[in-house]
């Protein structure tokens, strides 16, 4: 009985496929991977931001913090299962002569299938916020049309306050637009091995072009610009799957073996330096064929409930960091030992199986609808209640509740999963604080001036580089007189002299006539010119002036290093402050929280309906709070130091 039972719960939240689609299994068992890893790392920062316990800073000291932060990577292996996946309509028609993909079907696909439950949810969080107070009406609404429209990153440069994660959404975006377009180009060349050496050269060529750019910062990371070449690493693993796995698939262990080893890799090569991200990519691709290439990984990836977690992962990423937010908002004060690592997989094993239950419900109701149909599809059926029922509004089968129930037989009740949506907005309302009370000035309200601008000021103040300027413009002036030297090779010396003679002078001794000297009188000029020509100055005078450049090449290449370096700093600096200043507001939330309840809490005690026991623990919570709160504002300023002293002047706008 129970076997049937998880049978007919795994067919009803298995992912519906498109029309004449096999399904992968292994494919939505990377996407399982992905998701894990996503909700992991945003757990482990909610559970940094929430937790009584006082954690040292930085918290990424911690080597399973830090591993567990790389969850990140999950997104551009979904990235890469996208380009994956769009590719292979394509691929299949260049490749395998199938019927050409239309492009109104295909972009139509999106509008159905996916439009649908981010439309929902993106309103939902919205009305959270303006239940919440954090933004009026008027400071929301440009956001929520921002993101509703795909473009939050082309216009704010930032992730959307309303649901921070929408932003690869945006990008998923942009590339689904160009997929087709990129297929016609590396699909329609036709030799195996140029195609192949074509894709993997577009995919290092356009990282090289993301390093000398800077495409890997805010805000191109929040664009294609930033992520294209995981996409392509989808579009080579797709060209591999067609033509080298599909039909005979060579299956060996050392796939199984290399694949942890790929994503260990990807966790620490994942940085903004330009031989990481090669790294990095190769081994995405590594993972990704492991998938279709391993024994054991890929029947790991196979089973049925990881391809089904897999399958709901869009829904679950949606909706995930808001829940967590909640959920850990109440678990907070679960602390059971100083260690970081034992009190966050306590907080795992209370909030995941929340977020899988609930994404599976969110998933069965607003997702998988909207899978099964296609434009057409809707259209045909409301036409057909149409002509049924004249101008009522259609409600067809799919959606009756009471139906979806009757085919599980544990699942009953007409509101039960209805009921379930509708409660959600109010539990992830459950963070919303109280009336606050005044605390401490912080620093939420200070905002930092653009990185540009940072980074600008540090390398005018950096001494390196003034002492590099002041190089590059002697080395500079020694190649020009360096060019001029081939005067130096004549050597031009000459003499003269003019007058010369001797005068005959007469005396008289004793009115005698007598000779006394005798010489001769005369005038002349001499004249000497002599030219020197060194041959050793010219046949040395190319490789002193090939010595000059190369001079010259050194500064600048050490100059320019100096710069990337000093952009990595600020840029490490000024996000790392800003992550600090989020903490500081987050902290000053939960004192004024948990001061208000000591307030409450007194009034009680004081006339004698509150245990000594309890009020006792609310006082060293409040304490506990307010030393978590100091340490985040030292540490911000201490960030903010940091920052001022590199940039050599103020950081912040006034």
């Amino acid at each position: 009985m129970s076997a049937n039972i998880f049978s007919q719960l795994q067919n009803a939240l298995r992912r519906s496929t498109a029309p004449n689609t096999i399904w992968l299994r292994e494919v939505d068992g990377l996407r399982f991977i992905a998701i894990f890893a996503v909700v992991l790392q945003h757990l482990l920062e909610r559970f940094a931001n929430h937790t009584t316990l006082l954690i040292p800073q930085p918290i990424l000291d911690d080597p399973f913090a830090f591993f567990i932060s790389r969850g990140t990577v999950g997104v551009f292996l979904f990235f890469a299962i996208s380009g994956f996946v769009l590719a292979l309509p394509f691929a299949k028609f260049h490749l395998e002569g199938a019927k050409r993909p239309g492009l109104w079907a295909y972009f139509t696909r999106r509008v159905t299938r996916l439009e649908p439950p981010y439309i929902v949810w993106m309103s939902v969080f919205a009305a959270i916020l303006l239940l919440k107070g954090a933004f009026s009406l008027g400071e929301i609404a440009p956001h929520l049309f921002a993101s509703l429209t795909y473009t939050h990153g082309l216009f704010f440069g930032a992730h959307s306050p309303i649901n921070p994660v929408a932003w690869s959404l945006e990008v998923e975006i942009q590339f689904y637009i160009l997929a087709p377009f990129l297929a016609a180009v590396f699909f329609g060349i036709k030799d195996k091995v140029a195609r192949r050496l074509v894709l993997g050269a577009t995919i290092i060529g356009w990282e090289i072009v993301q390093s000398h750019f800077g495409w890997w910062l805010f805000p191109y990371k929040l664009s294609i610009l930033g992520q294209l070449p995981h996409f392509l690493i989808g579009f080579l693993i797709a060209d591999c799957y067609l033509t080298d796995w599909k039909t005979a698939p060579c299956r060996r262990l050392a796939w199984d073996l290399v694949a942890p080893v790929a994503y260990v890799i990807m966790c620490y090569t994942w940085t903004t330096h330009l031989w990481a991200n090669i790294v990095f990519s190769a081994a995405l691709f590594v993972l990704f064929a492991a998938a279709f290439r391993g024994v054991y990984f890929r029947k790991i990836l196979q089973n049925g409930w990881i391809a089904i977690g897999g399958g709901m992962c869009y829904t679950i990423y949606l909706t995930h960091l808001p829940l967590l937010e909640a959920v850990t908002t109440l678990t907070r004060n679960i602390v059971l030992t100083d260690k970081i690592w034992v009190n966050y997989l306590i907080q795992v094993a209370i909030c995941l199986p929340v977020i899988w239950l609930l994404g599976a419900a969110f998933f069965w109701v607003l997702e998988k609808p909207f899978m099964r149909f296609s434009l057409a599809d809707w259209q045909a059926k409301w036409v057909g209640f149409r002509r049924q029922n004249g101008s009522t509004l259609p409600r067809p089968a799919y959606f009756s509740f009471q139906n979806l129930a009757n085919k599980i037989p544990f699942v009953r009740g007409r509101f039960g999963i209805f009921g379930l949506l509708l409660l959600s907005p109010f539990f992830l309302q459950a963070q919303i604080s109280a009336p606050k009370i005044p605390t401490e000035p912080t620093t939420d309200s200070l905002r930092l001036r653009s990185l540009e601008q940072l980074i600008e000021n540090a390398l005018q103040i950096a001494p390196e580089l003034k002492a590099n300027r002041t190089d590059l413009a002697k080395q500079t002036l020694a190649a020009e007189i360096q060019r001029k030297s081939w005067t130096d090779m004549f050597t031009v010396n000459g003499a003269g002299y003019y007058g010369n003679g001797i005068v005959n002078e007469i005396r008289s001794v004793d009115g005698a006539d007598l000779n006394y000297a005798t010489g001769r009188l005369g005038t002349g000029v001499n004249l000497t010119l002599g030219i020197k020509i060194s041959g050793g100055d010219i046949a040395t005078r190319r490789q002193k002036n090939q010595i000059q450049v190369l001079q010259l090449d050194r500064i600048e290449s050490e100059n320019q290093m100096i710069q990337n370096q000093i952009r990595d700093l600020v840029t490490a600096q000024y996000f790392q402050l800003e992550n600090v200043l989020e903490m500081v507001k987050l902290r000053a939330e939960s004192l004024e929280s948990m001061r208000l309840a000591l307030a409450v809490a007194e009034k009680y005690f004081k006339e004698g309906n509150l245990p000594i026991g309890e009020y006792t623990t609310l006082l060293t919570q409040e304490t506990t709070a307010h030393g978590q709160f100091l340490q985040a504002q030292n540490e911000a300023k201490q960030r903010a130091v940091a920052l001022r002293n590199l940039t050599g002047g103020e950081i912040w706008l006034r």
